[in-house]
């Protein structure tokens, strides 16, 4: 997974860098970063060492089609999503050959108390190509209103806005190691200020709760190798100094994109029983491989069109799935989700 590295040279990132569907990160936090884990001077040919990065919490994230989501109808514009199984949350993106544009997030968990956000205008994460020296200032925002938890307080409604207003600038490149290996690498630090507002409805009127205005700096570096496909590291910033670090320790990406079909699989995620659909009756082998590639099942399928398999046994993660014909070609291919 390590880049071939003949001096620091300065890497463009463009949409094919960028990791396909149905692919697995494997985002590692260290919420105690060592002191040594600094961003370091912006300009040319740096190197970063973040090689003794400790992972006190792992997440799981699943690149998958909008449609195999169960928000779709809220974010119709989508045409890429994640889903992120430590928090329950569904991340809606529109990706192109100029942009990746985050257009809102939804939170499946039980104690979620916005379960839809939506970004206006679509916050840009990457505009292609990204290359040092690049500059840019956006302004989106949330604006939501829900019905008050509490009206015997007196107010009807509750709204909630959060303004914010980025700069993002290229302004570093050169060579980072990470747990994965040594990177070729642009880094991106962005300034951000958020204004927070909150309104409750009080006998037809809005009126203001509260007014808060916070700002914050972070730093994060991408590589153009294709075997990593998302952000390598981050680092969050507060005014004591670092405050968080992300990294990623893994990266299972998909065959290329229309290689091989995905067959139609739903639930996904499951918790119980996962429906099975082909384009047409096969005969052959489904497998099925958790995380470490170890093989959990094998079932033999004559002249299926469609299967129904129970994971209710199997244990939290992604899990990978291929069809082979009788003669062991790979008919199908794709991961599902197991809650």
């Amino acid at each position: 997974m390590m880049a071939s590295l003949t001096g620091m040279g300065q890497i463009t990132i463009t949409n094919d860098d960028f990791i396909p569907l149905n692919s697995t990160l494997v985002i590692a936090y260290d919420t105690l970063p060592d002191a040594n884990i600094i961003p370091g001077p912006g300009g040319a040919n740096q190197t970063w060492d973040f090689s003794n990065v400790a992972a006190h919490d792992v997440d799981t994230m699943l690149t998958i089609s909008p449609e195999q989501t169960p928000l779709v109808e809220f974010f119709p514009e989508s045409n890429y999503a994640s889903y992120q199984t430590g928090d329950s949350v569904y991340i809606y993106f529109h990706r192109n050959s100029d942009k990746v544009q985050l257009l809102g997030v939804g939170f499946t968990g039980s104690d979620a108390i916005i379960p839809i956000m939506k970004y206006t205008p679509p916050e840009t994460l990457l505009d292609f190509p990204v290359n040092f020296g690049d500059d840019y200032t956006q302004t989106f925002y949330t604006d939501k209103t829900m019905v008050s938890p509490n009206p015997e307080l007196g107010y009807d409604s509750i709204r909630f806005k959060n303004t914010t207003v980025s700069r993002t600038t290229v302004d570093a490149y050169g060579n980072i190691t990470t747990p994965l290996g040594l990177f070729e690498s642009l880094r991106s630090k962005d300034y951000q200020i958020q204004y927070d507002s909150v309104w409750a409805m009080v006998f037809g009127n809005w009126v203001s709760v509260s007014v808060t205005v916070d700002t914050s700096i972070s730093y994060s570096w991408w590589t153009n190798d294709q075997s990593i496909g998302f952000m390598l590291f981050s680092i969050d910033m507060e005014s004591n100094g670092v405050s968080d670090v992300t990294f990623l320790q893994n990266s299972i990406q998909s065959v290329k994109e229309n290689s091989v079909a995905s067959a139609k699989l739903f639930p996904n995620p499951s918790s119980d029983l996962l429906n099975i659909e082909f384009d047409n009756s096969i005969t052959g082998q489904l497998t099925i491989f958790n995380q470490a590639g170890q093989m959990v099942t094998n079932i033999e399928v004559s002249n299926q069109r469609n299967l129904q398999l129970s994971v209710s046994s199997f244990s939290t993660g992604v899990y990978v799935y291929k069809v082979n014909s009788s003669r062991g070609v790979v008919l199908y291919q794709g991961k599902f989700l197991k809650e």
